[in-house]
């Protein structure tokens, strides 16, 4: 509904982004079909307030967030996250920023991702810290997901950073290590400096299994 654009189609979606009219959905076993909704619901609204610009909706989306925040659980307050950035509206970075300072991983992921659909430079430093220092290594992946989606060519050495990281820790070498160390070497494959072209090239012409299979 969201994504069509029409503004008939508000006031459903601010009934779909009120999870108090799905108690059934959220107490039958089947939290990601509550979550599911509530945040197809926050993207659809962000994408009607993007194309007409009213203020309830962002009024809406904001004062959750806020309200929610601080609340143990993190499933409404990450679909809200995932709603904000597709408003366009640079108000939002504080928020997502904040997102990713707390504790639950789960929507540190989902904060980390939005600053990359938003798109604002406000929010590059604290990509590169996550994709530096990342932990758990999920947060790499949304990070360097997001810098790839920035195209954002000052990310080449804070993504050669948190490559080296992994390759010269004692991490275990697990699907999370793999995926973590291919996001950021498609990165930089996708901001494609002189710099990261040879880091790639580097890692391509290794002996060692793991590079190659990586590099490729």
């Amino acid at each position: 509904l969201g994504l069509i654009g029409d503004i008939r189609a508000l006031d459903t979606l601010m009934q779909m982004y009120d999870g108090e009219t799905y108690p059934l959905i959220e107490s039958d076993g089947a939290p990601h079909r509550f979550g599911a909704i509530i945040g197809g619901a926050a993207i659809g609204l962000a994408q009607i307030y993007r194309q007409h610009g009213n203020p309830e909706i962002l009024e809406t989306l904001t004062n959750r967030f806020l309200r929610e925040i601080t609340r143990s659980d993190d499933v409404t307050t990450a679909c809200t996250v995932q709603g904000l950035p597709y408003t366009n509206d640079r108000r939002v970075t504080p928020m997502l920023i904040q997102a990713v300072a707390m504790s639950s991983a789960w929507l540190r992921y989902c904060a980390l991702e939005a600053l990359g659909v938003l798109g604002d430079p406000d929010g590059l430093p604290t990509l590169y810290s996550a994709v530096r220092d990342g932990d758990p290594l999920t947060l790499v992946w949304a990070a360097a997901d997001a810098l790839a989606f920035m195209r954002d060519s000052v990310a080449e050495q804070p993504l050669v950073d948190g490559l080296q990281r992994l390759e010269s820790r004692a991490f275990q070498k697990d699907h999370l290590w793999y995926q973590a160390r291919a996001k950021m070497v498609r990165a930089l494959g996708i901001i494609g400096t002189t710099r990261a072209r040879l880091v790639l090239e580097q890692r391509f012409n290794m002996k060692d299994d793991d590079q190659q299979t990586v590099g490729a």
